[in-house]
């Protein structure tokens, strides 16, 4: 992290291997209008101290705990891209 294709410029990064657990930070739903539906963007937190910013998948209208454990999973964006989004690990005392 971050994928190479959000590097600007010159910048200097240093690459990271995360997850694919972290612990949800915050997040929020999106309304974008009335002809598309509404999406939630989260901010997760990552060993060794990495904030990602994603999608967030909410399955069944139950909303994620904030502090809860997310995992990194596999995202199609609206044009078909492939990318990644957090979702709730299930089960876990929160």
């Amino acid at each position: 992290f971050p994928p190479a294709q959000f590097v600007h410029g010159d910048e200097t990064v240093e690459e990271v291997t995360l997850g694919p657990l972290g612990r949800l930070y915050t997040y929020t739903v999106v309304h974008p209008g009335k002809d598309a539906k509404p999406y939630a963007l989260a901010m997760v937190d990552f060993a060794p101290g990495v904030r990602a910013f994603g999608r967030l998948v909410i399955g069944d209208g139950q909303p994620p705990h904030i502090n809860g454990t997310v995992r990194v999973v596999p995202f199609e964006l609206p044009d078909g891209s492939a990318d990644y989004a957090f979702e709730a690990v299930t089960g876990e005392a929160q």
